[in-house]
C-alpha cells in the first residue's frame, strides 16, 4: 500500500511515523511536497532547511507543522523510512549493509548499522539472519 500523500510506489511501513491514508500528514499540501521529495531521493542528505524549501515554508514554520500534525520531527520521519527500507532491502535482497547503506542515505555500512542498532536494538546483520528465519 502507498501512502496517499505522495503517491508513490513505496508501501507506508507499520509504524508511527509513516503517513497513512488519512493521516494529518497528508492533509497540506505543503507537507506533501516535502514528503513526496523524501520519498523520492531517500539517500539524498536531506536537512530540515532542504524540506522546508521543498515545502515553500520557513524552517521553523514547517518543523513546527511537520511536527504538529505526524507528531514526530521531520529527520526523526527520515530516519525511520531509511531504517524500513534498509529492512525491505536486507530482507529481499543480498546486497551488503554498505551497498545498502547508500541506497537509504547513509555513507558507509558503519553509520547504517549504528543508526539501525540504536532504532532496532540489534545489528542490520542480526536482523537479516532473523529475518531470513521467518
Amino acid at each position: 500500500m502507498c501512502c496517499s500523500c505522495c503517491h508513490c510506489a513505496r508501501p507506508v511501513p507499520r509504524c508511527a511515523t509513516a503517513p497513512s491514508a488519512g493521516s494529518p500528514c497528508c492533509t497540506t499540501r505543503q507537507l506533501t511536497a516535502a514528503a513526496r521529495a523524501l520519498h523520492r531521493d531517500l539517500a539524498h542528505p536531506w536537512t530540515v532547511e532542504e524540506l522546508a524549501r521543498e515545502a515553500r515554508m520557513s524552517r521553523s514554520a514547517f518543523a513546527a507543522a511537520f511536527t504538529d500534525t505526524t507528531g514526530h520531527t521531520p529527520l526523526g520521519y527520515l530516519t525511520s523510512w531509511r531504517m524500513y527500507r534498509a529492512k525491505t532491502l536486507l530482507k529481499h535482497t543480498r546486497r551488503t549493509v554498505g551497498d545498502v547503506a547508500l541506497e537509504v542515505g547513509y555513507s558507509t555500512g558503519a553509520s547504517l548499522s549504528r543508526v539501525f542498532t540504536r532504532a532496532e536494538g540489534i545489528s542490520p546483520t542480526d536482523w537479516r539472519r532473523g529475518a531470513a528465519v521467518q
